[in-house]
């Protein structure tokens, strides 16, 4: 495989919104985001990938082929592993290739399977929730440690209950709220130095709109170690200034 497909085929694997059949809906955006390929690249490695049979389309899904059959903690062994892996299809778009799918591992149509709690099945809701007429033949509810002893020494004191004898402690103090990211690594520069940062942040904004939550990401963690104002401001510039393909890479680079 070219390395851009070899990096595409590696997102998908991970990708937070797959799930562990390797069939899902790809988020086109959120992909190329997260392997820093886009455009004609990401749709060329696609395509590579489809041609050397590793992966599957088929409108807005994609299927890593043999994802499942080598995974060796998902195997289709267990009955309830089964009952899963037909319950994530069913949520799936009805095209052909989660039929397809479906074949191909011999998995049963979800209309087979026994219907769970959740499903509609009558009488497993209402088991155990201490409804219906009271037989007399329920435990009370234990007391609790203090609530014992308490008891205890009103009947040893003659009826009246005593007082504790130490005080309460008095409640915690309410936890102090750590101030965002932002509010963190501006605390140390002075009050032109922050504009600054707002200008060459607002620009790097513009500039890469569709790599942003990764770019302020990976800005939030750098400013936490605080580097000195001038090397920060020139690399934002930098980045500013260079027109990167993958802007992402590039500021891990100069940062």
């Amino acid at each position: 495989l070219e390395p851009d497909e070899r990096l595409l085929l590696w997102t998908l694997k991970h990708e937070p919104t797959g799930n562990l059949l390797g069939i899902f809906p790809l988020y086109r955006d959120a992909i190329e985001l997260h392997a820093g390929i886009n455009g004609g690249a990401f749709e060329e490695a696609m395509k590579g990938l489809e041609s050397s049979y590793w992966v599957a389309r088929e409108g807005p899904l994609v299927w890593i082929r043999n994802q499942l059959r080598h995974d060796p903690y998902y195997t289709l062994t267990d009955e309830n592993k089964i009952k899963g892996a037909v319950r994530i299809l069913k949520g799936l778009p009805r095209y052909f290739i989660v039929r397809y799918f479906r074949n191909y591992y011999g998995l049963p149509a979800d209309d087979s399977l026994p219907a769970s709690p959740s499903e509609g099945a009558t009488g497993w809701l209402t088991k155990g929730l201490g409804k219906g007429p009271a037989k007399g033949m329920g435990k009370p509810p234990e007391d609790k440690y203090s609530e014992t002893v308490l008891r205890k020494q009103a009947s040893a004191s003659g009826g009246a209950t005593p007082a504790p004898s130490k005080p309460l402690p008095p409640p915690a103090p309410e936890p102090k709220t750590r101030p965002s990211d932002g509010a963190h690594f501006q605390s140390w520069l002075d009050e032109d130095e922050r504009k600054e940062l707002l200008e060459l942040t607002t620009a790097v904004m513009d500039k890469y709109p569709a790599h942003w939550p990764r770019l302020q990401q990976l800005m939030r963690g750098w400013f936490q170690t605080r580097p000195p104002w001038p090397v920060a401001s020139r690399a934002m510039k930098h980045l500013v200034q260079h027109d990167a393909d993958n802007p992402v890479g590039y500021a891990i680079q100069i940062m």
